[in-house]
C-alpha cells in the first residue's frame, strides 16, 4: 500500500502485468479486474441522472467491477449491445461504464440504457463524476450457481484504479495451473516485491461452489436408496407371507384345473396392489 499510493501508478503496474501475461507462451488473451464470478464481489449504491433517488435515500445498488481491456473476451462474457472498452478510455477521457442484462433490465426497463449516465455515491456528489453507459454485458454468476444474477457495472481499470486485483489468463492447454510459474515470472518482470497468490482455474473455483451441493446430493441419494431397499424388502415380506398363508388356496385351485399362469397372476395381483399403493 506504500508503495502503490498514487492511481497512476496502480494503473501502470496493471497494463504492464496483463501485456507480460498476454505474451506468456500458450496465453490466448489477458486481462485483470477488480473481482470474478463465483467469488463474490463489492457492492456500492449509485444514482441515475435525470432520476430521484428511490425512497430509501441511499440509491440503487450494483456489484462494483473495474476491469481492464479484454476482460469481457478473456472470460467470455458476451457484449449484448454497445461497445466494450479500449485503451482511448484513460483517465483523460470522459468516464465510461459498462451495465449487466439484469442491471438494464431493472433499472432501465423499456428503454436503453447506453446513453444515459450513472455516478457512484461516494464522496462529495460534487466530486464523483457522472459515467455514461457505453455497452451491455451477459450476466454471470457472481455468488454461486444456485443465485439469480446480480446487478452489476463495469468500468474502466484506468478511470477506478483499486489496489488489489485479479490477473485472467485464458489459456490454451489443457491445465490452466501450469501457468502458474510463467505467470509468477511475468507479475516479477513489473514488481518483484508484488506477492501473487491463489494461482487457480476458473473450474476449481467453481468446484469448490458446488462441493457442499454436491455432497448432499450425493447423502440424498444414499438415504433414497437405502430407504429403497427398506421399502422393496417390506414389500417382499408382506407379500411373501400372504402368499404362505394362500398356499392350500392355490393348491385346491390348480386340483380344480386352474394353470399355474392363474395361479401365479392371483399372487402378482395382490402384489402390484402394494406396490401401487407403496409408490403413491
Amino acid at each position: 500500500a506504500a508503495k502503490y499510493r498514487d492511481p497512476g501508478r496502480i494503473t501502470v503496474f496493471c497494463r504492464n502485468a496483463v501485456e507480460r501475461a498476454a505474451a506468456i507462451p500458450g496465453a490466448e488473451s489477458a486481462a485483470a479486474s477488480s473481482g470474478i464470478p463465483m467469488s463474490g464481489a463489492w457492492t456500492g449504491t449509485f444514482t441515475i441522472d435525470g432520476r430521484p433517488a428511490p425512497a430509501n435515500g441511499r440509491g440503487w445498488m450494483a456489484i462494483t467491477n473495474s476491469i481492464t481491456p479484454g476482460y469481457f473476451q478473456t472470460m467470455s462474457i458476451p457484449l449484448i449491445r454497445g461497445r466494450y472498452f479500449t485503451d482511448r478510455d484513460d483517465a483523460s477521457a470522459p468516464p465510461v461504464v459498462i451495465v449487466n442484462e439484469q442491471a438494464a433490465r431493472q433499472y432501465f426497463p423499456g428503454e436503453d440504457p447506453i446513453g444515459k449516465r450513472v455516478r457512484w455515491n461516494k464522496g462529495p456528489l460534487t466530486s464523483v463524476p457522472w459515467m455514461t453507459i457505453v455497452g451491455i454485458a451477459g450476466n454471470t454468476k457472481t455468488q454461486g450457481l444456485g443465485q439469480p444474477p446480480q446487478t452489476e457495472m463495469f468500468a474502466p481499470f484506468s478511470q477506478q484504479p483499486v489496489p488489489y486485483l485479479h490477473l485472467l489468463v485464458r489459456t490454451a492447454g489443457p491445465d490452466p495451473t501450469s501457468f502458474a510459474g510463467q505467470l509468477r515470472s511475468a507479475v516479477d518482470g513489473v514488481d518483484p516485491d508484488q506477492p501473487l497468490t491463489q494461482v487457480r482455474s476458473m473450474a476449481s473455483i467453481m468446484d469448490e461452489r458446488v462441493t457442499i451441493p454436491k455432497y448432499m446430493t450425493i447423502l440424498a441419494a444414499i438415504f433414497g436408496c437405502v430407504a429403497l431397499f427398506m421399502a422393496a424388502l417390506g414389500i417382499y415380506g408382506v407379500v411373501s407371507y400372504s402368499v404362505t398363508r394362500r398356499t392350500h388356496e392355490f393348491g385346491i385351485r390348480m386340483a380344480l384345473g386352474a394353470g399355474a399362469g392363474k395361479v401365479l397372476a392371483l399372487a402378482l395381483k395382490q402384489a402390484l396392489w402394494l406396490i401401487g399403493i407403496g409408490i403413491a
